[in-house]
């Protein structure tokens, strides 16, 4: 049996001072992302939650290298996307931790079938990718999210996990997902998330000897502790 959705709510024990904290860093605007809204200069990333994850998933993870891992994401209503159904390539799980505030919360993380080819995550067989009539994985992936992933009426939702303040959602990365809706005029009441990008460890234990990371090592991300600087 495989885990491919992971509902952890209560993740944080402390987590309206964590959202507290959210709310006093810098989100700087940026036109490098694909996502709507703006993400956190910091970051909050620990051991404890590196290991949390791994008691969630049943298996040891490591931090997903040059991923957003860790930041906040403040997105509001008006907020425009540059790509709305998707999938993240090579990460092995991604995670979606909601604190908006309880009163605010609504929507929550959707995942989504395409309509006409019938398929709810990217395909990683090769000879099924060419089925389809792609040449690879990447030019699968970048042609279904550049044609269709702006264009709903293209997709069928499949499930959505609805926005709890403090709750984790984890998720294999390679199903096609996506907000379910963007909302608020401020950040005290818009939708705020911290971001999850994580590998199986033996990813890196069994890496070749041209990967970047050597084998036994893997890669180590910019981490800023619990206790950030407050600002302003």
């Amino acid at each position: 049996m495989q885990k491919s959705v992971i509902i952890a709510d209560d993740f944080y024990d402390d987590a309206m001072d964590v959202r507290a904290r959210a709310l006093e860093l810098d989100y700087p605007e940026s036109d490098e992302g694909y996502y709507a809204g703006r993400n956190s200069r910091l970051v909050l990333l620990t051991d404890g939650i590196v290991q949390m994850v791994s008691h969630l998933i049943g298996s040891d993870v490591v931090p997903s290298p040059n991923s957003a891992i860790g930041h906040f994401r403040i997105t509001l209503k008006d907020d425009k996307p540059k790509q709305d159904v998707h999938v993240d390539p090579n990460r092995d799980w991604a995670g979606i931790l909601y604190l908006t505030a309880p009163e605010d919360c609504q929507g929550g993380t959707s995942f989504f079938r395409h309509k006409e080819l019938g398929i709810d995550k990217m395909p990683s067989d090769p000879e099924e990718i060419r089925k389809f009539g792609y040449r690879d994985h990447e030019h699968m992936r970048r042609a279904i999210v550049d044609h269709d992933g702006m264009d709903r009426s293209k997709w069928e939702e499949t499930m959505t996990v609805p926005m709890r303040f403090n709750r984790l959602v984890l998720f294999r990365s390679w199903f096609w997902h996506s907000f379910t809706e963007n909302f608020g005029d401020s950040a005290e009441n818009g939708r705020l998330i911290q971001i999850f990008f994580f590998d199986f460890a033996s990813r890196y234990s069994q890496a070749k000897p041209n990967l970047t990371a050597p084998a036994g090592s893997p890669p180590k991300p910019t981490v800023t502790p619990y206790n950030f600087p407050r600002q302003g």
